[in-house]
C-alpha cells in the first residue's frame, strides 16, 4: 500500500518512519476488521457460512 492513501494529503515533507508503520498498521487493521464484518454481513443477509481465514499471529 502506497503511504499516500494512509497518510494525510495535508502533511508535507519526510514522514518519520514509525509515523510510517503506525499509518500502514492502522490501514491494515481496518482492513481485517472490514474482511470479518463483510462475512458477517453475508452470512445474516443470505444465510450462508462465509468465514474470514487468518492465522492466529493476525489476530
Amino acid at each position: 500500500m502506497h503511504l499516500s492513501k494512509v497518510l494525510p494529503a495535508a502533511h508535507k515533507g519526510r514522514v518519520p518512519a514509525h509515523e510510517q508503520l503506525r499509518a500502514y498498521q492502522r490501514s491494515y487493521a481496518i482492513a481485517k476488521v472490514a474482511g470479518l464484518k463483510l462475512c458477517e454481513g453475508y452470512n445474516r443477509q443470505h444465510g450462508t457460512r462465509y468465514i474470514s481465514v487468518m492465522s492466529e499471529r493476525q489476530r
